[in-house]
């Protein structure tokens, strides 16, 4: 087992939390905004955005863990880029720039939704889900 398939895996399975995360967002705030009434759907995501995980000594918030979790994510994609493919291909492959660039692009976008989760609406927590699953894609993609 190489160096790289290592990485690979373990950026794989920080995606899926990245996507989980998201998906728990997406759920929870469509539960709350559905069965209860905006004040006190509200009120529920707020204390839910601020449980903390129980972890001995040091509990983090639940956005921390979020936000661990997106830093983790890049940062094992950043270490896996050059995995998979010859120096030719990074400077030069136009194919590989234009879904390189679309990846950056939606992750700034993911990056721009994270502080609102838990306490925006229905079609933030949605898009959200929908950025974390179009950057996977793109990932995906970056390897053919």
């Amino acid at each position: 087992m190489s160096w790289s398939f290592v990485l690979v895996y373990v950026h794989v399975v920080g995606a899926i939390l990245l996507v989980g995360y998201c998906l728990f967002w997406a759920v929870m705030t469509i539960a709350t905004r559905r069965e209860l009434a905006a004040p006190d759907a509200l009120r529920l995501l707020q204390t839910a955005r601020a449980a903390a995980w129980p972890l001995p000594g040091k509990p983090l918030e639940l956005t921390s863990i979020g936000w661990l979790l997106l830093i983790f994510a890049a940062a094992t994609g950043l270490l896996c880029l050059p995995a998979g493919f010859s120096i030719d291909q990074l400077v030069s492959g136009q194919k590989f720039g234009t879904l390189l660039s679309t990846k950056l692009i939606l992750l700034a976008l993911l990056v721009a939704c994270f502080p609102r989760l838990g306490i925006a609406r229905t079609p933030l927590a949605l898009s959200s889900l929908g950025l974390a699953l179009a950057v996977i894609v793109t990932s995906a993609l970056l390897v053919r």
